[in-house]
């Protein structure tokens, strides 16, 4: 349906911020009551954002953001029902600081590290 594809994030997926970001907004194509957002780091060490589930229909949700603390980068996962039910998922990821790097650079680095390190693509690593 394009869902995913036509939602707007902020930040954007892949982006490199100055400073850390006061929040997160999502723009969806239709109406969707929002009902998971989740904030982790590279490690997997989740953000508690207190997000709440709130089953009123919308198609702008902003979340603020705590301080967020030093990371190689950020990885926000969400879910929408949209109008008929039906479950839809997402995700974006982004970095912030002087020196950060995209995230799918970041990614790709350890992906290469790994398969020289053990010669096998599919082994995955968590950090």
């Amino acid at each position: 349906t394009g869902f995913v594809e036509k939602t707007e994030t902020s930040p954007k997926d892949d982006d490199v911020l100055l400073l850390a970001p006061t929040a997160i907004s999502l723009d969806f194509p239709r109406l969707a009551r929002l009902v998971k957002f989740t904030l982790r780091d590279e490690t997997s060490d989740w953000v508690d954002i207190q997000f709440r589930y709130d089953p009123v229909l919308d198609t702008h949700y902003r979340l603020a953001l705590p301080t967020l603390s030093e990371a190689s980068y950020y990885t926000a996962d969400w879910a929408v029902l949209s109008t008929n039910d039906r479950l839809v998922r997402g995700s974006f990821s982004f970095s912030f600081g002087q020196d950060a790097q995209r995230p799918s650079l970041t990614r790709a680095a350890d992906e290469l590290l790994l398969q020289q390190r053990y010669g096998d693509p599919t082994i995955r690593y968590v950090r």
